[in-house]
């Protein structure tokens, strides 16, 4: 238990005067949690996991003091078993299985059993064949396991999809009370394993883990390393799952028939004809092409009020497109063949035959011409080319699983910094810290909004399989 005092210069006293308030009481408690992660419902903004909990706390509600007359009103035991022996068992540090804290009162538990997560969106659904009760005397301290099903409110910003991150937060509804007396009472969770914890598995000693046995690793989202949050303002934890989509499946299913039908369209401008009817017949083509393509796509599109990155992606299409089309009624104008906007000034003339039609034009105007178009075709073709070169490039470095980052994703990535400054409405001038735990269940504290960098690794490379114990 720890003591915390705070101090305020009264307003209406004297300057030299220092008012004192009375001491805020923190009681320490630990959780381990492990998460699987059910569904995530980007189009809602809800996301369903099914979370094993491991709760210990030095219980100053009086557990060692508990009668048969008063288990009720803490515990809910299983039918089969009689009042009587499970408080004989309580006091004797044995496990009761099947049985649940259901207490109202701020004092016996750090939150509403009923209510553990301040953005749940629903009732919990536990699993009381999981659940257990056991009481440590020699520390006085209680341990309780409790798994449940559970779906969140956990807003996604898409603006840089397919290369978007995520921060899925469950945030603790920690309890706070006054006593008799008004002083006021947290419940906090501790920044490092308490030495009063009973850390029996690995995993006890991080407060948050993810099981991804179930995890379809095929999957658009990679798992990356867990983290718990301390809000700097209420205190209360935010245990976070974090998410990185993998942008390949777009690359392969949009990036490259967009790539091949503008490629295709270029092609004309590289045949011999002199005819800008049939270039400009060849773009439109290929707009209603990837008008059609798109339209066909829709559904694998974020639906958003804003522009997404592959929005941008998908009207610099068109737009490149456009260009082309600009590019066509230039050179033609160049070559005389528009509406007159070039006048001859040359008497030495040149003669094309175009069917059976003699076409006369001078020596420098169709030098002119001849430079403008292929200038303009190579630049815009080379360009195109290059891009996607650099697209398709980061995607093969991603399917070979090599761990290199490619141009796109340092170029297109939000940071972490930015991602949970969004997520969990934090200015970024704040500080705050949280714990980034790794597979040897070690943990390293890092300032979120001050060297939060890229992690060191996906966590498909490390599953932590939670064993009740």
């Amino acid at each position: 238990m720890q003591v915390t005092e705070v101090t305020l210069q009264s307003a209406i006293s004297s300057p030299h005067r220092i008012a004192t308030k009375t001491p805020a009481v923190l009681h320490d408690f630990w959780l381990v949690s492990t998460f699987e992660v059910i569904k995530v419902d980007v189009e809602n903004e809800t996301t369903t996991a099914k979370v094993f909990t491991k709760w210990q706390f030095q219980d100053p509600g009086g557990m060692e003091d508990l009668d048969a007359s008063s288990l009720e009103k803490r515990i809910k035991i299983p039918e089969h078993a009689s009042p009587e022996e499970i408080v004989k068992c309580l006091k004797e540090g044995k496990e009761l299985k099947g049985a649940r804290l259901v207490t109202n009162e701020s004092n016996h538990f750090p939150v509403n059993p009923s209510m553990i997560f301040l953005n749940q969106l629903t009732e919990l659904n536990e699993y009381p064949a999981l659940s257990w009760v056991k009481y440590h005397s020699e520390s006085k301290t209680v341990s309780y396991q409790i798994v449940f099903e559970v779906t969140v409110y956990s807003p996604f910003a898409l603006h840089q999809y397919p290369f978007d991150r995520h921060v899925i937060p469950f945030r603790l509804a920690t309890r706070s009370w006054r006593d008799e007396d008004k002083v006021k009472h947290h419940w906090q969770l501790c920044a490092e394993t308490p030495e009063w914890a009973q850390c029996k598995f690995s995993e006890d000693k991080s407060v948050i883990s993810e099981n991804l046995a179930r995890i379809d690793h095929e999957d658009e989202m990679d798992h990356m390393l867990p983290c718990f949050y301390m809000d700097p303002k209420d205190k209360k934890p935010v245990l976070c799952i974090r998410l990185e989509r993998s942008p390949t499946y777009f690359c392969l299913s949009v990036t490259i028939p967009i790539w091949a039908i503008v490629t295709l369209c270029m092609g004309f401008f590289f045949l011999e004809f002199n005819n800008a009817s049939e270039r400009a017949n060849g773009i439109i083509i290929s707009v209603l092409i990837m008008t059609a393509f798109k339209s066909s796509i829709q559904d694998q599109l974020p639906k958003k009020t804003y522009m997404t990155s592959a929005d941008w992606y998908l009207n610099f299409g068109f737009i490149f497109c456009l260009c082309l089309f600009a590019k066509t009624v230039e050179a033609f104008h160049t070559f005389s063949t528009g509406v007159g906007f070039f006048e001859d000034y040359d008497h030495s003339w040149y003669r094309i035959m175009e069917g059976n039609t003699l076409r006369v034009y001078s020596h420098e105007q169709y030098a002119r011409y001849q430079t403008n178009d292929d200038i303009g075709s190579w630049a815009l073709f080379i360009s195109w080319q290059l891009l996607h070169s650099v697209i398709f490039t980061d995607a093969l470095v991603r399917k070979c699983g090599t761990g290199a980052t490619g141009i796109l994703d340092k170029l297109c990535r939000p940071s972490w910094k930015k991602v949970f400054s969004r997520a969990l409405n934090q200015k970024s001038t704040d500080r705050a810290e949280y714990k980034l735990p790794n597979p040897q269940g070690k943990e390293t504290t890092v300032h979120c909004f001050n060297a939060l960098g890229d992690p060191p690794a996906h966590s498909h490379l490390w599953t932590c399989n939670c064993t009740s114990g």
